[in-house]
Parts: structure tokens; sequence; C-alpha cells
């Protein structure tokens, strides 16, 4: 992160797996990861693509993660909190 050392961020090796019923549609889990954020007193970022353009790059990253290969999802976390940072 250039540098830039995000509390938490890199002390904490936890993997979270969270498997929803459908009908949840995500809300539990973005409850949840807002909850995160803020304590480790991190700006809030967008927890989903809002773009049309960064809709495939999040679902191969999710598909990636799937399957145990996490960097493409937390490269696309990291870049949303270096983009909500001051």
């Amino acid at each position: 992160m250039n540098g830039m050392t995000i509390p938490g961020w890199r002390q904490t090796n936890v993997t979270v797996s969270l498997h929803m019923p459908p009908d949840f549609n995500g809300r539990v889990t973005r409850v949840w990861l807002r909850e995160i954020l803020r304590r480790l007193n991190l700006p809030p970022v967008r927890l989903a693509p809002t773009e049309e353009s960064t809709v495939a790059e999040y679902l191969a990253a999710l598909q990636a993660a799937d399957r145990n290969d996490w960097r493409p999802l937390m490269g696309i976390w990291q870049r949303r909190i270096e983009e909500a940072l001051p």
C-alpha cells in the first residue's frame, strides 16, 4: 500500500468465508463489513461494484476467492480503501 499502514490490515490473519442463504442477498454481509471498517477506523467504502465496468472484475475476484486465491479480491479492497482515504 505504498508505505501506508492501515491499522489491522496486515496484523490480522483471519479469513472469513460466509455463505448466506439466497434470500439475504448479501445484506448481512454488508452490515458486518461496515462494522469491521468502523471498528478499524477506516473510511466507508463501496461494498459492491457500482459501475458496470467493474462488475466483471469483482465477480472474477469472487470466483478466485472460491478457489482459495484471495489476491484479486484483496487487491480490489485495497484500492477501495485507498480511494476512500483522505
